[in-house]
């Protein structure tokens, strides 16, 4: 990989997380961002660092990119996770929540809009697989 290859910046970053350096693993997803700006994992790492860095405020602003670029339920299992309990208990959390959900249900109405006027599904659809950022 190139130096500034944002596959190698991303782990470089996971690096740097895993020794609880998260400015430093922020930094370098930064980078990677500003390469490959529509790469979905980049902006939910940096709102993994900056939920552990305590900086809800920065940690929405990545989510919000996040869900521009990535499927909802993803967003919403992850937001799950533990690292961001102090950002869910923030006071701005709830602004972000509630464009997940209303994103969610403007995907539910239209996948029901299209699930009436289009020929039936397999049965057993494939499953699409998500690379998990971690």
């Amino acid at each position: 990989l190139e130096p500034d290859d944002p596959r190698g910046l991303r782990e470089k970053a996971a690096l740097e997380a895993a020794a609880q350096h998260y400015s430093e693993a922020l930094e370098l997803l930064q980078r990677a961002i500003k390469k490959s700006p529509k790469w979905p994992p980049l902006y939910f790492d940096a709102a993994v660092m900056s939920a552990a860095l305590k900086k809800p405020d920065e940690a929405i602003r990545y989510l919000e990119k996040t869900m521009t670029l990535a499927p909802i339920p993803v967003i919403y299992r992850l937001y799950q996770e533990p690292v961001f309990k102090d950002v869910r208990m923030s006071s701005i959390s709830k602004d972000f929540e509630l464009k997940l959900a209303s994103r969610a249900r403007e995907l539910l109405a239209t996948s029901q809009t299209e699930s009436s006027t289009a020929p039936a599904a397999p049965i057993n659809p494939p499953i699409s697989s998500v690379s998990s950022p971690h």
